[in-house]
Formats: structure tokens, sequence, C-alpha cells
């Protein structure tokens, strides 16, 4: 049992998210892909999860799926894990504001 939980809340998690202003390069693995913010449908933080999660819902398929999940930086000296990640805060900014763009 432990070994499919293990599989599915921390093997799927990307090796490296690297913000690059239109796009955030996704590395997995020998993998690669660029997610553009607008192919972003959904930003999902799950900050009680251990470790920290963030979940992409995407509207095109990527090289890694429909979805991606990803453990964000931390700051160093926190006592609560509770609180908002200022990193997803400017992410879903992003993607809430080209969202607002389109659909104007």
């Amino acid at each position: 049992m432990g070994y499919f939980l293990e599989k599915y809340f921390i093997w799927r998690l990307m090796d490296e998210v690297n913000d690059c202003g239109d796009y955030l390069f996704i590395k997995y693995k020998n993998n690669e892909d660029k997610i553009y913010f607008n192919n972003i449908k959904n930003v999902h933080f799950n900050s009680g999860a251990s470790p920290q999660k963030v979940t992409l819902c995407l509207i095109k398929h990527s090289t890694f799926g429909k979805e991606i999940v990803f453990s964000p930086i931390r700051p160093k000296f926190v006592w609560y894990d509770y609180k908002k990640n200022e990193i997803v805060d400017s992410l879903i900014a992003r993607v809430s504001a080209i969202k607002l763009k389109s659909s104007a």
C-alpha cells in the first residue's frame, strides 16, 4: 500500500520547474517541456501536504500529460507550513491576468 501511495504522491513530482517569463520550463527525468501561461487552466496549491504541492491543470496536453505537479521552493525559516507561498501567489496572479486579458 505504501508503495502505491508514494508512487502517486511523490514520484509524479517534476524534477525542476523554472519561470522563464512567458512560460515555465519543466524537467522530469530526461524529458523537458515549455508550458506557456496561456495553456494553464487552473493552479492549485496544497499547503497542507508534505511536501507542499502545486498542481497546474492544463488546457492542452504537454509532454507530461494534462497535469503538472511540483513542490515549490519554501522559505528557509518557516515555523508553520500553512502560510501562503509568495512564488505560488505570483504564479496564480499571472495566470489570472492572462485569463482576464484573453476574455476581454
